[in-house]
C-alpha cells in the first residue's frame, strides 16, 4: 500500500504516523526512528517531537574524521557512536569478549527525512515520499523463540563492586560505572514488535529504532548526552534512580527520597562537574552553566536524578573536536575519566560496543541530538543474539546489595518483555 506520510499525520495524528513508519520501515535496510514520546522539553537545543530517516546515501561503518568532516553541516547524518570510539581519541583499548559483533561504527546519510516539531509541524526535511509502501497489515509474528545465557551472578557482581571499593580507597578513582551484560539466543524475535511494546511500557524523550543492515537496536533512553543548536550545547547526565511507588502517596515520597539522598547527590556532582570539565575544552569562558542541578524526572519504571549543563561553543569548533572533547560521556565512566575508562576496561567482563554509547542525528545547519545508549536492547540478525546492559555508578559510600537491585530494576521492561511474551 503505497501512501503519503504527511497525509497519514492530518488523519490518524502523531501515533497514525508513528505507526505507519514502524511499518515501513520493516522494508529498509537502514532506518532510524527517533521519538520524544511526548515528554515536555527539556532544554534549550530540544528541536524535535518525531524524526524517521531511511533509505541511505552514504555509510560510514569506521570512524574517518575527514569523512564525517565532509558530511557536517551539509548533510542530515544519523546513527550510532559506539562506546569503543574512545578509542580514537585516548590511548585505549577495548580487549573483553565481543558476544554481539556489532559494527565499530554505524552512520549514514539518508536519502529521506521526515520530522515533526514540538509544536507539531509536520516537514518532508529531505527526499521523496512516493516510495512510502507500507504492508496493509502487520507482517507475521512468529512466535518469540529466546534463551537466555548466563549472565555475571550476584555474588560475582558483589565482588566485583568491593574491589571497585577498595581502588577508590586507594585513590585510583572518584566513582566508576560498572556494568554486566545480559545476553540471549534467538530461532524467532520480531524486534519491530518489541519496539513498540517497549514504548509502551517504558515511553521515554530518547527513544529510538534503528537499523543498520543485519544490526539493529531499540532503545528506551532518557538520558541525552549532548545536543547542539547554534553555538549552544546541551548535556543532561543521570545519575541517582530510584524505583516508581505503587501510590501516589509512595511515588511522591520515593521522589522526595531520591532528592534528599546525599550518595545521589554525590555521585550526580561528580559527573556534572567532569562535564563541565569536558565542556571547557570546547566552549567559551564563563559561559557554562549549570540550568538545573539534582532535578526529579519521572518515567515508566523509575525516578531519576537528572542534570543539566549548557554552554556557548567556541568558534570553528569542529564535530570531531567536541567528541574528542565529550566521548564517552562521564555518566557511563566515572572519574577521573581515562582512569575509570582504564579499570572498567579491566573489570567489566564484555566488550560494551554499542552500549553506553550514543544514537541520534545531524542537520545539515550542524545541530544535533544524541542520547546515551542506556535501557536498548541490541540485536545480531546474522548470529542471532540479542543482550542488553545495566550498571550503575559506584563511589564509597555504595551498597553492593543496593546496587544488584538497582541494576535489575534498570533491565526490568526490557527483561519482561523478553521472556514473557
Amino acid at each position: 500500500m503505497i501512501i503519503n506520510p504527511e497525509s497519514i499525520y492530518r488523519e490518524k495524528g502523531l501515533e497514525g504516523l508513528k505507526e505507519a513508519c514502524l511499518l515501513h520501515s520493516e522494508n529498509q535496510e537502514h532506518s532510524c526512528i527517533l521519538d520524544n514520546n511526548l515528554f515536555p522539553v527539556r532544554n534549550v537545543v530540544d528541536r524535535y517531537e518525531f524524526i524517521y530517516a531511511w533509505g541511505p546515501e552514504v555509510i560510514l561503518d569506521e570512524y574517518k574524521s575527514i569523512e564525517i568532516e565532509s558530511h557536517y553541516g551539509k548533510d542530515w547524518i544519523f546513527g550510532l557512536l559506539p562506546y569503543d570510539l574512545k578509542n580514537e581519541f585516548e590511548d585505549l583499548n577495548s580487549a573483553n569478549p565481543d558476544f554481539m559483533g556489532l559494527p565499530a561504527l554505524a552512520l549514514f546519510v539518508p536519502k529521506n527525512v521526515i520530522t515533526v516539531n514540538h509544536s507539531g509541524k509536520f516537514n518532508l526535511e529531505k527526499g521523496t515520499t512516493e516510495d512510502f509502501e507500507i504492508p496493509s497489515e502487520n507482517s507475521p509474528v512468529s512466535t518469540q523463540q529466546i534463551t537466555a545465557l548466563d549472565a555475571e551472578s550476584k555474588s560475582e557482581y558483589i565482588s566485583k563492586i568491593n574491589r571497585i571499593k577498595d581502588l577508590i580507597r586507594e585513590g585510583e578513582v572518584y566513582e566508576l560505572n560498572y556494568c554486566r551484560q545480559n545476553r540471549f539466543e534467538y530461532e524467532h524475535f520480531n524486534f519491530r514488535k518489541f519496539y513498540r511494546r517497549l514504548r509502551e511500557l517504558s515511553p521515554a524523550p530518547m527513544s529510538a529504532l534503528f537499523t543498520f543492515g543485519d544490526y539493529s537496536t531499540c532503545s528506551a533512553s532518557m538520558e541525552r548526552f549532548i545536543s547542539r543548536h547554534g553555538n549552544t550545547i546541551c548535556s543532561q547526565p543521570i545519575k541517582g534512580t530510584i524505583r516508581r511507588g505503587s501510590s501516589d502517596t509512595e511515588d511522591q515520597r520515593l521522589k522526595l527520597d531520591l532528592y534528599n539522598s546525599e550518595k545521589d547527590r554525590a555521585e550526580n556532582v561528580m559527573i556534572v562537574d567532569l562535564v563541565r570539565n569536558d565542556m571547557g575544552r570546547i566552549c567559551l569562558p564563563g559561559t557554562i552553566n549549570v540550568a538545573e542541578l539534582f532535578g526529579i524526572h519521572s518515567f515508566g519504571q523509575v525516578h531519576q536524578m537528572i542534570s543539566t549543563i549548557e554552554g556557548r561553543l567556541k568558534e570553528n569548533i569542529t564535530f570531531s573536536e567536541i567528541l574528542r572533547a565529550m566521548f564517552p560521556m562521564g555518566s557511563m565512566t566515572g572519574a577521573p575519566k581515562i582512569a575509570a575508562m582504564n579499570r572498567i576496561e579491566e573489570m567489566e567482563e564484555f566488550r560494551r560496543s554499542w552500549y553506553s554509547g550514543a544514537l541520534g542525528y545531524i542537520s545539515p545547519d550542524g545541530s544535533f541530538d544524541f542520547n546515551v545508549m542506556i535501557r536498548s536492547l541490541f540485536i545480531n540478525e546474522k548470529l542471532k543474539r540479542l543482550s542488553y546492559s545495566t550498571g550503575g555508578a559506584i563511589t564509597i559510600d555504595s551498597n553492593s546489595e543496593s546496587e544488584w537491585n538497582e541494576c535489575l530494576l534498570k533491565g526490568i521492561a526490557i527483561q519482561n518483555l523478553l521472556l514473557n511474551q
